[in-house]
């Protein structure tokens, strides 16, 4: 578990050549840094996945996105994903709406989206 600026924390172990078989992403949908900076999602999304692809093995287990931003659906993060993962890397992918049941109406309240690639080499 790391708490840092995800994004300037993939970039400086993409310096270091620090790789990583499987990576969770759930970064805020905006946030502010200690130095005023701003952090919304739907500026920095090919950047954040960008970032990610550098740091990912070449031999990855999965990848796992999530976002609790309105601004993206499950099949957008699908997307994003099929674009920046390298396409030699053979795998299946799982998306959807992430809800919280609510026992006392039995509806489910929507809570964001996810979007999931695993490998083919680890569903064996």
């Amino acid at each position: 578990w790391i708490v840092d600026d995800a994004l300037k924390y993939m970039q400086r172990e993409h310096r270091r050549g620090k790789k990583y078989d499987a990576i969770i992403m759930d970064p805020p949908s905006f946030g502010r840094g200690p130095k005023g900076e701003v952090w919304n999602i739907e500026n920095k999304l090919s950047e954040f996945m960008e970032a990610c692809q550098n740091i990912l093995s070449d031999s990855p287990a999965f990848l796992l996105f999530t976002t609790h931003s309105p601004g993206f659906s499950a099949l957008t993060l699908e997307n994003m994903m099929r674009t920046y993962l390298p396409s030699h890397k053979q795998g299946d992918f799982e998306t959807g709406e992430m809800f919280i049941p609510d026992l006392s109406s039995g509806l489910n309240l929507p809570n964001g989206f996810f979007a999931r690639w695993l490998s083919s080499e680890s569903s064996k």
